[in-house]
């Protein structure tokens, strides 16, 4: 039974690792949307002038 256990708390383990590289592409990926958005905003600032 010992190793059932041990067996259930190493996929809980891993379901957290698995559940923060989750989070963790979410948020890069979220990162690189509003960098798209940034350097389009500068590059529209630019393109008129504007600082």
């Amino acid at each position: 039974m010992a190793s059932n256990s041990a067996d259930l708390d190493e996929l809980v383990d891993e379901l957290h690792r698995l559940r923060r590289a989750y989070r963790a592409a979410r948020v890069a990926d979220e990162l690189d949307e509003i960098e798209h958005v940034l350097v389009d905003v500068h590059d529209k600032l630019q393109s008129t002038g504007s600082d």
